[in-house]
């Protein structure tokens, strides 16, 4: 990825650019957050948002990913800051989700080792969570 005028977007495909939590100040509190996500037969319709807050409407888009391959296992990892209030989105451009007419997609999302979301991939067009880091607050 390149972002050659600094707008946190990659300059061919205009997707954002992996958040850099490296510049986050020494005391404030950072948790892993991994998204792990196995396309179905389209992976080309599968993509996501990860918004600061309680949803897309009043939250900060810090992440995004997609569109990918087809059948195939992707790793998403980011640290974030903590504790705050996150939302994710996960779409699927057909309608269909990622589970079952086009094969047996899922994601699943991780704080450490903790499971916060273990999707079959039964949706339509979005799958919508909201979560705390740190897990249980």
């Amino acid at each position: 990825p390149v972002d050659t005028n600094g707008n946190g977007r990659d300059d061919r495909l205009g997707s954002m650019m992996p958040y850099d939590s490296s510049n986050m100040i020494e005391g404030v509190d950072c948790e892993n957050f991994r998204l792990v996500i196995l396309t179905d037969e389209y992976g080309l319709e599968t993509t996501w948002e990860l918004f600061e807050g309680n949803d897309k409407a009043s939250g900060t888009l810090i992440a995004n990913g997609g569109p990918y391959g087809s059948r195939y296992t992707y790793v998403v990892n980011y640290c974030l800051s903590s504790p705050k209030e996150y939302s994710l989105y996960v779409y699927d451009w057909d309608i269909r989700g990622l589970c079952c007419e086009s094969g047996r997609g899922w994601y699943r999302v991780f704080s450490g080792d903790v499971v916060i979301v273990d999707s079959d991939g039964q949706f339509g067009e979005a799958d919508f969570t909201r979560f705390t880091l740190p897990t249980g607050v």
